[in-house]
C-alpha cells in the first residue's frame, strides 16, 4: 500500500480477526542472554513485565531491544519492543519464528487484541517452536513513536466531504510537513537517517545477537519480504549462520515498487482483476462488462456522490462518509486485497451505478475502517519508502502516466504532492536489485497470489528464477498475504519449517 496516495487507495493493514475478553497481566518468562562475543552483542536486551492481558496464557516472554545510541550516532536513541509467544512443546531444531509484519510504518501488534490474534494464529498454524514479534522504530509499543495525529483527524472529517483528489492531496501533505517539523524540533528528536530498511535490518541483526537462539526461521509479509531479505544477506548473519530458512509471503524485493512504477502496477493490477472477473459467474451475474461499468460508475460518482454510512470496528458508533469516484476507485483497491471481498466489488459497481447505498456499504466499510485504522503511523512510513525508492522527476512521472493513462486523472498529482519531498533522495544501496545479492543456499519458500494488487505475482517470479534454493508457489484466485487468506498455507507452512530442504506442496492445496 502507498500512502502517497492516500486519497487514491486504502491503508493495507493487518487484520486482526476476532478478540476475547481479557485476563490477569501475563507473568513473563526469562530468556537467557546470549553469551555471544561482544562484537556482536552491542545491542542490549532488557526484560519486562508484559504490558498486555490474555485470556489464556502460554509462556510468554516480554522486553525491550535497545540499539546503540553512541556510536555511531546512525543508531539514534531507540527502545524497540518484543514478546516472544513460547512454544509448549518446542521442534527438535529449536529454531524461533521472527515475523516481519507489512508497512512499512506497521506494528506488529503488540497490545491486548493483537496479542489474543497472535495466539489464534500460532494455534491454528500448528507451530511449534517460538514466535517472535517486535515492533520496528517509530510505531506500535516501541519508543520514540512516531504519531501525525492532526492529518488522523483530517483523514477522518475530509471522509464526511465531497473534496476534489487534488485539494485532499495537498491538505494532507502540508499536514504532513507540519508533523514533520515538530517531530524533527521536539522531543521525539526525529531525524530520517535513523529510519529505513537497511538499519531495521541492523535492527534485526541486534535482535539475534542478544538473545539465546542458535538460528532463527523468518516469516516476512510483503515490506516484511524486503526486510527478511536485508537482513538475511547482513555480514553477521552470514557469518554466523543464523537464518534456518525463510517464507517469503507477498514478495516485495527492493528494486520494485516506489512512485515511478504506481501509474504501471496500479494499471495493470485494475486490468488483471476485472479480465479475471469476466470469468466468474458471479461478475457476469452482477454486470456484462465488469470493466466498462467500472468506468461507468466513476464518470457518474464525479458529480454524483453517494452518502454511505458504515459502522466503525473500533468505536462501535457509525459514520458517514461521502463516497464520489476517487474514493471508489479506492475502495475497489483495497477489496481487491481479499479474496473474500471479490464478489462484492462488481455489486458495488452496480449499485454505483444506481446510486444505491446499501449496495455498496459493505465494500466502503472495509475500505472506511482500514484507512482510519490509528496502526499505520504516516511518518514511519515516508521515514521508510522515501529511502527506499527514487521519487524521479516530474517529466518522468509524466512519462510514466503517458504510458498508462486509463487512471491519470487519479494519479497526476501524485508527484507534485509526495511526501518524500520532505525526505533526502534514495540512498542507492537500499534500492540495490535484490538479484545482485541473495541469501545463497537458506532454504526459502516464495508465496504469491495471482491477483494481488499490490505486490503482484510476476516479482516473485522474477526473484525464484535468480534463486536456485528457493520453492515458488503461486496460489489461483489469491490476493495479498497468502497465509492471513488461505487456510490450507496456514495450516501447514510449519511443515516447510519442520523440514526446509524438502518440497513443500500440501495435499489440500491440490486443485
Amino acid at each position: 500500500m502507498k500512502p502517497y496516495i492516500l486519497a487514491i487507495t486504502a491503508v493495507l493493514l493487518l487484520a486482526l480477526g476476532s478478540w476475547w475478553r481479557s485476563q490477569p497481566l501475563v507473568q513473563p518468562e526469562q530468556l537467557a542472554p546470549s553469551d555471544r562475543p561482544a562484537e556482536t552483542h552491542s545491542y542490549r536486551w532488557q526484560p519486562k513485565r508484559c504490558w498486555f492481558d490474555v485470556y489464556w496464557q502460554p509462556g510468554f516472554v516480554c522486553g525491550t531491544l535497545h540499539p546503540p545510541a553512541h556510536p555511531p550516532p546512525e543508531h539514534g536513541d531507540f527502545e524497540l519492543a518484543v514478546v516472544i509467544i513460547r512454544a509448549p512443546v518446542p521442534a527438535p531444531d529449536t529454531a524461533p519464528l521472527l515475523y516481519l509484519q507489512g508497512g512499512p510504518g506497521l506494528g506488529a501488534g503488540l497490545d491486548e487484541r493483537g496479542i489474543e490474534y497472535w495466539l489464534d494464529w500460532f494455534s491454528h498454524g500448528g507451530l511449534e517452536r517460538d514466535l517472535v514479534l517486535m515492533d520496528p522504530r517509530g510505531v506500535g509499543h516501541s519508543r520514540p513513536a512516531l504519531t501525525c495525529e492532526a492529518h488522523d483527524r483530517y483523514s477522518a472529517r475530509v471522509l464526511t466531504e465531497h473534496t476534489p483528489v487534488e485539494d485532499e492531496l495537498e491538505s494532507g501533505r502540508a499536514l504532513l510537513a507540519r508533523c514533520f517539523s515538530e517531530l524533527m524540533h521536539g522531543p521525539t528528536n526525529f531525524q530520517a537517517k535513523h529510519y529505513g530498511t537497511q538499519q531495521s535490518a541492523r535492527d534485526i541483526v541486534g535482535l539475534m545477537s542478544v538473545l539465546d537462539y542458535p538460528q532463527w526461521h523468518l516469516l516476512g509479509v510483503s515490506y516484511g519480504t524486503r526486510l527478511a531479505l536485508a537482513a538475511a544477506v547482513q555480514p553477521e548473519v552470514r557469518e554466523h549462520n543464523w537464518v534456518r530458512s525463510m517464507i517469503l509471503d507477498s514478495v516485495y524485493p527492493p528494486e520494485r515498487g516506489g512512485l515511478m512504477a504506481w501509474p504501471r502496477e496500479f494499471t495493470q493490477s485494475l486490468e488483471r482483476f476485472f479480465s479475471w472477473c469476466e470469468q466468474q459467474p458471479y461478475c457476469r451475474t452482477e454486470l456484462n462488462d465488469v470493466e466498462e461499468n467500472f468506468q461507468n460508475a466513476l464518470a457518474h460518482l464525479r458529480n454524483n456522490p453517494v452518502a454511505v454510512t458504515v459502522p466503525l470496528w473500533r468505536s462501535g458508533s457509525r459514520k458517514s462518509v461521502i463516497i464520489n469516484d476517487h474514493r471508489f476507485i479506492a475502495a475497489v483497491f483495497s477489496a481487491m486485497y481479499q479474496h473474500h471481498l471479490w464478489a462484492e466489488i462488481p455489486r458495488a459497481i452496480r449499485a454505483a451505478l444506481n446510486a444505491d447505498s446499501e449496495g455498496m456499504a459493505l465494500l466502503v466499510e472495509t475500505f472506511i475502517n482500514s484507512s482510519l485504522n490509528p496502526a499505520l503511523s504516516l511518518p514511519a512510513f515516508y521515514a521508510t519508502d522515501c529511502r527506499d525508492h527514487p521519487s524521479g522527476s516530474a517529466d518522468e512521472y509524466q512519462q510514466a502516466l503517458h504510458a498508462y493513462p486509463q487512471y491519470a486523472h487519479y494519479l497526476q498529482y501524485a508527484w507534485e504532492y509526495r511526501g518524500c519531498i520532505h525526505f533526502p533522495p534514495a540512498q542507492s544501496t537500499n534500492n540495490a536489485s535484490v538479484t545482485a545479492e541473495l541469501p545463497g543456499e537458506t532454504p526459502t519458500l516464495l508465496l504469491a497470489g495471482e491477483l494481488d494488487p499490490i505486490t503482484p505475482a510476476h516479482w516473485a517470479q522474477a526473484l525464484a528464477e535468480h534463486w536456485p534454493a528457493s520453492q515458488l508457489k503461486i496460489l489461483p484466485a489469491r490476493g495479498h498475504s497468502i497465509i492471513g487468506s488461505d487456510d490450507c498455507v496456514h495450516r501447514h507452512f510449519n511443515d516447510f519449517l519442520n523440514q526446509p530442504e524438502q518440497s513443500w506442496h500440501p495435499e489440500c492445496l491440490e486443485p
